[in-house]
């Protein structure tokens, strides 16, 4: 965890390997880990106040956390690979969702946490109830589903494939609404982020930064001109931050972006590979994780440098801000 006004940073958590989630309104930090149980942090103390199941060997898999209404909602899939299991407050132990025949890859849940999805090696996407645990609808594809994305509202889903083969679902009726590769790509789980009005849907595969109709999935605006390792946006999505790489040389840049058009606002030269960025909650800081253990703070007006350091053994892959915009979290491959 960093004090964001100087970079100062101490040991919370580990994270090896896996990956972390806010819940509680900011006050927790849910961590998975190989081969250990989900475990719930007090970011202030730094001591664990809940720990249930058994992650898989592989890194687990954290769906972004719900937060309605004082309440709030978490999917994971650990141990056993092909389960996924819903904690939510005054839940004794977390429910456990049985159907998928092989690893699940992906978990998703809505806004209000009432609804998750999951994606699977076994062919299919699925719906479920989470306040009772039952399968709402099946979505069969024709090989893997490797990622899935809920709308805010939980009516619309975004599934991905193997075969980089894009698809919208009705997730009340179980329709295939529309379908499209959109673009040849090695990405093996790109992150679809819908806006918060569930109108259009922001994604980085490969050379392209896309916004997608949340309708039909149509094109409504594209960018291919370097590699996007990350984006990320405010929670007014104003501003677009982008890391990037250049295609013919080994440049890479910290941008800033113009929502709609996508052109570059303003960028800088960053010494080395980020495959993470964020943006404060507030749009008016910049951070980002690079693949040598550095995480640095940038100013989103002007890109004026406000610290970076060194904390991490080797890539920081999850970079995160505090709710509140207070605080920034990383994780590396160190395990911290």
């Amino acid at each position: 965890v960093h004090d964001l006004p100087s970079g100062n940073a101490q040991p919370l958590a580990q994270v090896l390997d896996g990956n972390f989630t806010f819940a509680c309104g900011g006050s927790q930090l849910v961590t998975a880990n190989p081969n250990e149980p989900l475990r719930c942090w007090d970011i202030e103390t730094g001591e664990p106040t809940l720990s249930f199941g058994l992650c898989y060997n592989e890194p687990s898999k954290i769906g972004p956390y719900s937060w309605h209404g004082g309440e709030f909602t978490i999917a994971s899939t650990y141990d056993d690979e092909t389960q996924v299991r819903i904690w939510q407050p005054n839940d004794t132990k977390p429910k456990v969702l049985r159907g998928h025949t092989s690893f699940v890859y992906s978990v998703s849940t809505n806004r209000d946490g009432s609804i998750a999805a999951s994606g699977s090696w076994d062919g299919t996407a699925r719906i479920w109830n989470t306040q009772t645990g039952q399968q709402l609808v099946e979505l069969p594809h024709p090989q893997a589903v490797h990622a899935v994305a809920l709308n805010p509202d939980g009516d619309r889903l975004v599934t991905y494939t193997r075969r980089q083969e894009v698809r919208l679902w009705d997730t009340m009726t179980g329709q295939l609404l529309a379908t499209d590769h959109l673009f040849k790509s090695e990405v093996y789980q790109p992150d679809f982020h819908f806006s918060a009005d569930g109108g259009s849907i922001l994604c980085a595969i490969g050379n392209n930064l896309c916004r997608l109709n949340a309708t039909s999935l149509a094109i409504e605006h594209v960018l291919g001109e370097r590699r996007f390792d990350d984006v990320a946006t405010d929670a007014s999505e104003r501003i677009i931050a982008a890391v990037t790489t250049g295609l013919t040389e080994r440049e890479y840049l910290l941008s800033i972006r113009d929502p709609e058009s996508f052109q570059i606002v303003r960028s800088i030269e960053i010494p080395s590979e980020a495959p993470s960025v964020a943006v404060s909650p507030q749009g008016d800081l910049i951070a980002v994780g690079f693949v040598d253990g550095g995480v640095g703070v940038w100013e989103a007006e002007g890109l004026r440098k406000v610290w970076q350091v060194n904390r991490h053994v080797g890539e920081v892959f999850d970079i995160v801000f505090e709710p509140d915009g207070t605080r920034l979290f990383s994780a590396g491959r160190d395990g911290g």
